[in-house]
């Protein structure tokens, strides 16, 4: 559980400056439900099933081609990434922000929290 707990915060910070999944016609995307921004600053979850796949293509100095995992079976590994967007930066150039994660199971009880 730690190694995929450390993949996954691995992959997070890699992937956090997604400034063009924020645009619609060159105008700020509405919020969905995977997708939400206050104030300019925003997070999107997506769900790959090939993680390593996904960072591979994130890595290329082109726009990535993401393809979400549209249907999960038992016993597969995914990877969720949440991309951030939008945070202001301080003087060094360094953008100060904490996440809370909740992960349910699929009964709706909770798997884990991580708080900060």
């Amino acid at each position: 559980m730690k190694i995929i707990g450390a993949t996954f915060f691995f992959i997070l910070i890699i992937a956090s400056p997604a400034f063009s999944q924020w645009k619609q016609n060159d105008k700020p995307a509405d919020d969905a439900l995977d997708r939400k921004a206050v104030n300019g600053f925003g997070g999107h979850l997506i769900v790959v099933e090939n993680p390593r796949e996904f960072v591979q293509e994130w890595l290329k100095p082109e726009t990535p081609k993401i393809k979400s995992a549209k249907e999960v079976k038992r016993g597969e590994v995914i990877g969720a990434l949440i991309l951030f967007a939008g945070c202001k930066t301080d003087s060094q150039g360094a953008c100060n922000s904490e996440v809370d994660y909740i992960i349910y199971k699929p009964d709706g009880t909770i798997f884990t929290e991580q708080k900060g």
